[in-house]
């Protein structure tokens, strides 16, 4: 696996672009993989990645027992960032499960020895020891699905009224006429059947 960027180097970055803020330089660090160096001491690694928005996982301690294996791969998993974190470089070499880390007052990088293995929730051991611990990313919060708005139905009262038929005008007028028709034309029928013989009285 690939050594990604440590802390520092994105702690530099921002510092040469002008970000000042402590908010923006988490935000930041939290995006990549790397490596961090303990800022306090006797901490763990859990603590510490935490604390610039990383976790520290089963991954991370497969890469820091890998690293800590011997002196050379210690250099080559720090990559350009060894000087940084062990300026006295490595001296020595320890069988806890906090390796590698620093030796404060000497700033001198131990290794492991024996059956060793890093742990990230194991804080250094005394308050002389400043884990090199490798932190991952952790996810961003995946978007809540947008909620589609949807359209309003009008009532179906409502659209029953819009959709009806309207009635003719003036009907009950042509009503009232027809039923008030004048009896001249019945007269007249009836005397053309009484003269031609069909009715009788």
């Amino acid at each position: 696996m690939g050594v990604m960027p440590s802390a520092v180097f994105s702690v530099s970055f921002l510092l040469s672009t002008g970000v000042c803020c402590a908010t923006e330089l988490k935000t930041y660090m939290a995006r990549t993989d790397g490596w961090v160096i303990d800022s306090a001491s006797a901490r763990s690694c859990t603590a510490i990645c935490s604390e610039v928005g990383k976790t520290c996982t089963a991954a991370s301690e497969t890469i820091m027992t890998n690293a800590a294996a011997s002196a050379s791969a210690l250099k080559t998993a720090l990559g350009s960032q060894f000087s940084t974190f062990c300026p006295g470089g490595v001296q020595d070499t320890n069988p806890s499960d906090d390796v590698p880390f620093l030796f404060a007052p000497g700033n001198f990088c131990e290794y492991g020895r024996g059956s060793y293995r890093s742990r990230c929730e194991t804080a250094g051991e005394s308050w002389q020891v400043r884990r090199i611990c490798y932190c991952q990313a952790t996810p961003a919060p995946s978007p809540a699905p947008r909620r589609l708005r949807q359209r309003r139905r009008p009532h179906h009262r409502l659209r029953q009224r819009q959709y009806r038929r309207p009635r003719p005008p003036h009907r009950r007028l042509h009503l009232r006429r027809r039923r008030r028709l004048p009896l001249r034309q019945p007269v007249r029928l009836l005397r053309l059947l009484l003269q031609s013989g069909i009715l009788t009285w």
